[in-house]
C-alpha cells in the first residue's frame, strides 16, 4: 500500500512533469532501518548491524540505521552529508522507490510499481530538469535509468527473500531482543547460535552453496556494530539539539574522522550524478 506522499509515476500525473536528483541526505536523517539485499550484505556488514524484520511470515535483512525510531541517525550529519563508507541500495534513487504488487511477491519481480515522493521538493515544473516522460510518453533517460536500478534491486530482494526462506525452514530465526547486554527495538529477529550448531551435515552444505552461510555470519560479525551505534546515537541527539542552538557547531570528533575517510573514498561515491543508479553494489 502506498503511504504518506509517495505516489505512483503514471503518465497522466507526470508527463509534463521534472525531476531533481537529491544533493543532500536529510532525507534519510530519521530513517532507523533499511531493507538490504544478498548481494551488498558484506558492505553492509562492515558499516551496519544487519537483523531481520519478519513481515506476512517473511523474513528479510535490513541494515540498522538508529536504535530509536524517529531519531536522528549518526550516519548523517548535520549538514546532510553521508558518513558512512557505503550507501545501502534502497536509499540511492531518493524521491523514487518502488513497490510489488501484494500478487507479485514471488512470482515476476520485474514488474513493480514505480513510486514518487511529491513532498520532497525534487519534483519541479522546471524544463531543466530530468523528464518523467518524452513527448511520446516513454520514460525519460534518466528516469529509465532508475527503473532499471528497481529491477535489478527487485530481482536481488527476490533472491535474498528465498535465502531467508531457506534459513526459516531450518529453524534458524529466533527473537533478538538484545546484544551483549544493551536492550533493542522490538520485532528484530536473529540467527538462533544453538540451532545452527544443530544444523545437520547436508543443510550446512546447502548453506554453503546457496550464500546462507555468508549472510548468517555477516549478521552475526555485524552485531558488534550496536556498542557504537548506541554511542553514536546519543551523540547524534546532542548534536542535533547543539546545532538548533548553535548552527556553526562541529560535529564530533568521531564523527568528523567519518567524513574525512568518506571524502577520501572517492570510489564509493555512489550518488554521483553520473553513476548515482549504475549498478547496486
Amino acid at each position: 500500500m502506498v503511504q504518506n506522499s509517495l505516489i505512483p509515476v503514471t503518465r497522466q500525473r507526470h508527463k509534463g512533469k521534472f525531476w531533481k536528483r537529491f544533493s543532500s541526505f536529510d532525507f534519510a536523517r530519521k530513517i532507523n532501518e533499511c531493507a538490504v539485499v544478498d548481494a551488498e550484505i558484506l558492505q553492509i556488514a562492515a558499516s551496519f548491524p544487519i537483523v531481520f524484520r519478519r513481515s506476512d511470515q517473511c523474513h528479510y535483512p535490513v541494515a540498522m540505521l538508529s536504535m530509536e525510531a524517529n531519531c536522528p541517525t549518526p550516519f548523517v550529519s548535520t549538514q546532510g552529508k553521508w558518513l558512512a563508507m557505503y550507501v545501502p541500495s534502497g536509499l540511492r534513487c531518493f524521491p523514487f522507490r518502488y513497490e510489488l504488487p501484494e500478487h507479485n511477491h514471488e512470482t515476476n519481480p520485474l514488474h513493480f510499481d514505480l513510486l514518487v515522493d511529491e513532498s520532497s521538493g525534487l519534483v519541479t515544473n522546471e524544463p531543466a530538469d530530468e523528464l518523467f516522460f518524452d513527448q511520446e510518453g516513454n520514460l525519460g533517460p534518466e528516469l529509465a535509468k532508475v527503473q532499471a536500478f528497481f529491477q535489478a534491486l527487485s530481482k536481488s530482494m527476490q533472491d535474498t527473500l528465498h535465502l531467508c526462506k531457506v534459513l526459516s525452514e531450518m529453524g534458524l530465526f529466533a527473537p533478538l531482543s538484545s546484544f551483549q547486554g544493551m536492550p533493542l527495538p522490538n520485532g528484530l529477529f536473529g540467527i538462533n547460535a544453538s540451532a545452527l550448531q544443530k544444523t545437520h551435515a547436508a543443510n550446512m552444505s546447502l548453506l554453503a552453496k546457496t550464500g546462507g552461510l555468508r549472510l548468517i555470519h555477516a549478521h552475526q560479525v555485524s552485531l558488534t556494530h550496536f556498542t557504537w551505534l548506541s554511542q553514536a546515537q546519543k551523540q547524534a541527539v546532542l548534536l542535533t539539539d547543539k546545532k538548533a542552538e548553535h548552527p556553526a557547531s562541529k560535529l564530533p570528533d568521531f564523527l568528523d574522522a567519518l567524513v574525512t575517510a568518506q571524502e577520501a573514498e572517492s570510489t564509493l561515491e555512489h550518488h554521483n550524478h553520473e553513476g548515482q543508479y549504475a549498478t547496486l553494489w
